[in-house]
This record gives C-alpha cells, structure tokens and sequence, in this order.
C-alpha cells in the first residue's frame, strides 16, 4: 500500500521580499524532492495464451508485458525511460518502442503510469528477459529500474485443452499431469462490476477435467492453469 505524503511549500528568500514590499509573491510548485518516490514494476508474460472463441478452442494470441509506475507523491511528473535487451530482443521476443516517456498528472489514476510490450509467440523454449530502466524524471525523483521476463509457452501447459461448455462455462482437460499434482482451471469473467472477475473449477489431481462456470457474467474465453 502506498502512502501518500503532503509537500511543505517553501517560501524563497524573494518572496519575502516581495511580501515585505506588498505584493504578493508567486506561487510556488508543491514539491520536495526527497519527497518524491516513483515504484517501477516489473512485468512478466508467457508467448501465448490459448483461449475459446465461441465455441472453437485453442486458439492462440500474444499477450502483453504491462509496466506500471507508481508515484508517491501529489506533483505532476513526466518518466523517460529506455529497454535495454539481455536475452530478449526487442522486433524478435516482444515489440514496442526502445524509449520513451509517460507522465502522471497530479491526482491522476491514484498516480500511476502505464507502459506495454507485446509479447510474439515465436515458438521458442527458454525463460527471455529484457531490462526496463528509467532515465530521467522531470522533478528529482528515487527510483528503480524494472524486468520484462517472457515464459516459453502459455500458461495452459501444451498438454492440456479448453473444451467450450456454454457462454459462461469452459473446461480445461490435462492428459499429461504428474500422479500427484494438483490442479484447477481458473476462468477469467465479464459482466456487471459485482460479477467481475474468476470462476474457480474443480480441483483435480493428476490427469482430468476441471469446469469453470461464472455466475451472472459471461466467460472472456481465455483462463488459466493453477496449481
């Protein structure tokens, strides 16, 4: 949870001046830069995810990498910041831009900033990263760099499939689990605020189905594999 900190207005040495002659002297910008503090958040994706549309299933899409930035304080701000390749490459593993900047307005989204990738479904094996760094804030600001990680694969293991059950039920079906793992098909779901968000289905252990159905939303098509 963040905690939001009041900056003290300082009065310069010209304003008093200023007082001191009558007039009134100009505001100044409420910021203390030891004050400010912006939270960069990592990001991490997998190349694909499989999902149903209607009733066809498993299709594949690219996902998206989402940094967020989180600022402490109640100033306007604009981020720079660049990507730097380790062992993803930027036009091969995920795509977007090489640098840029974001700005958060004061009192804007609770103070957050958004930045996003796409990840490419290549095909390859093997865990891929890249560095998320920022370069500069427009007032003196403590910050931190983040990571982009990409996961081989989707987040459905390669052998198990989605079954389309209804508008708001699905099924997720694993033929190649370990004996003793336990598992459930998480279903994301739509639908009037109040029935927003997942449907847990059965739990299973080793191979099996599990359903998910969602209780006054509809299914999105895509949902996830838990352990």
């Amino acid at each position: 949870m963040r905690h939001m900190r009041r900056i003290a207005l300082v009065v310069s040495t010209a304003g008093l001046l200023l007082a001191g002659l009558g007039l009134a002297p100009a505001a100044v910008p409420a910021m203390a830069a030891s004050g400010i503090t912006i939270q960069t958040y990592s990001a991490s994706a997998y190349q694909y995810t499989k999902y149903c549309d209607g009733s066809t299933c498993n299709l594949e899409e690219g996902t998206i990498l989402d940094f967020e930035f989180i600022e402490n304080g109640e100033v306007p701000v604009t981020i720079d910041w660049k990507t730097q390749d380790v062992t993803a490459h930027n036009g091969v593993d995920y795509t977007g831009p090489t640098s840029g900047s974001v700005s958060i307005p004061q009192n804007d989204c609770a103070n957050c900033a958004f930045v996003e990738f796409a990840v490419v479904n290549t095909g390859t094996p093997g865990t891929k990263t890249f560095n998320f760094l920022v370069t500069g804030t427009s007032v003196p600001a403590t910050t931190n760099n983040g990571t982009g990680t990409i996961y081989p694969g989707a987040q459905i293991p390669s052998d198990c499939s989605l079954a389309y059950v209804s508008s708001k039920s699905k099924s997720l079906t694993c033929t190649g689990r370990p004996s003793g793992q336990e598992w459930y098909f998480d279903l994301t779901c739509l639908g009037a605020p109040k029935f927003f968000g997942n449907a847990t289905g059965n739990e299973v252990t080793g191979d099996g189905t599990s359903t998910a159905t969602c209780v006054g939303g509809t299914a999105d098509d895509t949902g996830y594999f838990e352990t």
